[in-house]
C-alpha cells in the first residue's frame, strides 16, 4: 500500500472512531440509566463496528473506481513541475513514518506496563479452577492473562476479605472471563496503539473501563441482589488500586461513588433490557452504514483541484513503458523526461478546465528536440 493511501485510510479510520466515540459518550449514561449497566457497556461496540465499515469502504470504492494508483516509473524516468524541479518530497510518507514510529513507541511503553505490573505481583501460586495466589499485591484482585486468563488474588486476600466478600470477589472477576471483557480490553488497546494521537481515544478508554466494571457489577448482583451492601464494602475495601493495560481489577476506582451507588439501583426487567439491546443494534447499524456510505461515495473521489491522467507509453512498437500516473493542478503543466536507447524523450501535458467539470488535455512527446506527438483530449470529470 502505498504512503497516500495508507495516510488517507488512517484519516478515514481516524474520522470514523471521532463519530462513533462522540455517540457513545452522548448516549451512554442515559443508556444506563433507561436499559441498565450492560446496555452502556454494549454501546462501545459502535467504534471499531464504525472503523470498520470504515476500512471496507475504503476496499469497495477503490474496486469500483478506476484505477488511479502511482506506479513505480522506470529508473531513468523523471517526473518534473512546469518550473522544472524534481518531485523530492512526499509529505504521506513523512507523515506514515511518524505514525509507524508513535505506534511502536505506544506498543512499547504499553507492553512494559503489563510486564512491570506483572513482575510487580511476583510468583504465582495456582491453586486450580483458574485461580492463583500471587506473592505480593499489586492491583489485586484481577484477572490477567490473554487470550487464557487467571483470576490472580493478593497474598492476603483471606485476611483483607470475608468469607462472603470472598465469594463475591472471586465471582466478579470469573464473570470478567466468561464474559470475554479481557478480549474487548485488547480490542481497546489496538484502537489506542493504532490512533495514538487521537487524545479523544484515549480519554474515552478510562470510560470504557468503567463501563465494563459497572456491567459486571450488575450481572453478579442479577443473581445476588440481596448481597448489594456487602458488595459495596467488599469494593470499598480496595478503592484506589492501580490496574494494568489488560486486565480486570476489582478496585478499579474511577468513580468509585458512582459504582458503589449503581449497586443500589434495582435490576432493569428483562423486557427492557432486551429493549435496550434492540435499540444499540439498531444504532449501531445505522451510524456504520452512514460511516460506509459516507466514506465510500467519497473515496471514489479525486481530490478537489487535482486531475489525473494515466499513460501508458510505447516507443516504435518496443517494450511498453508504464501505466503510470500525472497528478496536477488544472492549468499546470507536468513533464516526464527519460532515456531510451540513448536519445532524450519527454512527455509533457496539461489539462486546462472547461465547463460542466470538463477539461481540456494537451500533450506534446517530443525526442530530443523533435515533436512526434501532440493528442489532445477532452474528458469529462468522471473519467
Amino acid at each position: 500500500m502505498a504512503s497516500a493511501d495508507l495516510f488517507a485510510l488512517l484519516l478515514r479510520l481516524a474520522v470514523a472512531a471521532t463519530l462513533a466515540l462522540a455517540i457513545v459518550l452522548v448516549l451512554r449514561r442515559p443508556l444506563r440509566h433507561a436499559f441498565g449497566a450492560n446496555a452502556a457497556y454494549a454501546i462501545w461496540a459502535l467504534v471499531p463496528v464504525s472503523m470498520l465499515a470504515a476500512a471496507f469502504s475504503r476496499v469497495v470504492a477503490q474496486s469500483e473506481a478506476p484505477t488511479m494508483s502511482v506506479l513505480h516509473m522506470p529508473a531513468a524516468m523523471t517526473a518534473i513541475s512546469a518550473e522544472g524541479q524534481a518531485a523530492a518530497f512526499d509529505p504521506a510518507s513523512t507523515l506514515v513514518g511518524a505514525w509507524v514510529a508513535g505506534l511502536a513507541l505506544w506498543a512499547s511503553l504499553r507492553m512494559l506496563a503489563q510486564w512491570r505490573w506483572r513482575r510487580r505481583i511476583g510468583v504465582l501460586r495456582h491453586v486450580g479452577d483458574g485461580t492463583a495466589y500471587a506473592a505480593a499485591d499489586g492491583s489485586l484482585p484481577a484477572a490477567v492473562g490473554w487470550p487464557r486468563a487467571v483470576v490472580v488474588l493478593p497474598a492476603d486476600f483471606d485476611v483483607r476479605f470475608s468469607e462472603a466478600e470472598r465469594s463475591l470477589v472471586i465471582e466478579h472477576e470469573r464473570r470478567h472471563v466468561a464474559r470475554g471483557d479481557l478480549h474487548a480490553q485488547m480490542v481497546a488497546e489496538a484502537l489506542r496503539a493504532l490512533l495514538w494521537f487521537h487524545p479523544l481515544v484515549h480519554w474515552a478508554a478510562v470510560r470504557f473501563r468503567h463501563d465494563q466494571e459497572l456491567a459486571c457489577d450488575a450481572e453478579v448482583l442479577a443473581s445476588r441482589p440481596q448481597d448489594a451492601a456487602l458488595y459495596a464494602r467488599a469494593l470499598a475495601s480496595a478503592a484506589g488500586l492501580r490496574f494494568p493495560p489488560v486486565a480486570t481489577a476489582w478496585g478499579f476506582s474511577h468513580p468509585l461513588k458512582e459504582r458503589i451507588a449503581m449497586l443500589q439501583v434495582s435490576p432493569r426487567s428483562m423486557v427492557r433490557r432486551r429493549a435496550g439491546f434492540a435499540m444499540i443494534a439498531l444504532v449501531t447499524m445505522l451510524a456504520s452504514g452512514l460511516v460506509w456510505a459516507t466514506l465510500a461515495r467519497d473515496a471514489g473521489e479525486p481530490p478537489a483541484g487535482v486531475v489525473h491522467q494515466r499513460w501508458t507509453l510505447a516507443i516504435d512498437g518496443g517494450e511498453t513503458l508504464g501505466p503510470f500516473l500525472l497528478a496536477d493542478r488544472p492549468g499546470v503543466p507536468v513533464e516526464i523526461r527519460f532515456e531510451e536507447a540513448g536519445t532524450s524523450w519527454s512527455l509533457r501535458s496539461s489539462a486546462t478546465p472547461l465547463p460542466e467539470g470538463r477539461f481540456d488535455v494537451q500533450t506534446t512527446i517530443t525526442r530530443g528536440a523533435e515533436v512526434v506527438a501532440q493528442p489532445r483530449l477532452v474528458i469529462g470529470a468522471d473519467g
